[in-house]
């Protein structure tokens, strides 16, 4: 037999190995999950649109958790594109889990006109427009939430 032959059946060997042995490294699939904001901390009436000096909480339910290790993280993306925060949540399950729920928030500061009287600061509306929340179980991405920063919620 030649070499490529032989390294062609120990790589399908390894690869099959791995396949088997991974689910049990430790390392956790990306369960079933929904991903929601809210204004306040009642979670009774989810939201997509806050005024500039909101807190926006994310909520993100989880449901048949396999055990194994979990790392979620959240990017708070502001409109122009710039992460503004990140904060992650790792957790070990040792036993499967029907439900399991995640919460983050973000305080917005916006320096209105007011602000800018009191303070002397400079105006700025970095905070108007359509955000970005990135969701990522375990460095897989979740699919983006997006809410809108106005002064006008209707």
């Amino acid at each position: 037999m030649n070499n490529t032959f032989l390294r062609y059946v120990s790589h399908c060997f390894l690869s099959i190995a791995l396949c088997l042995i991974a689910p049990h490294a430790g390392i956790a699939a990306v369960p079933q999950h929904d991903v929601r904001l809210f204004h306040d901390e009642s979670f009774s009436k989810e939201q997509e649109k806050f005024f500039p000096f909101d807190t926006i909480y994310t909520v993100v339910d989880f449901s048949d958790m396999q055990p194994g290790d979990y790392k979620i993280d959240i990017d708070w993306i502001q409109p122009d594109g710039k992460l503004v925060r990140n904060s992650s949540h790792p957790f070990t399950l040792s036993e499967k889990t029907e439900a399991y729920r995640v919460f983050f928030w973000l305080k917005l500061h916006a320096k209105g006109p007011l602000g800018q009287l009191v303070s002397g600061d400079e105006y700025t509306s970095v905070v108007y427009g359509r955000w970005k929340v990135q969701v990522s179980c375990n460095g897989e991405h979740l699919p983006p939430t997006s809410f809108v920063v106005s002064d006008d919620i209707m």
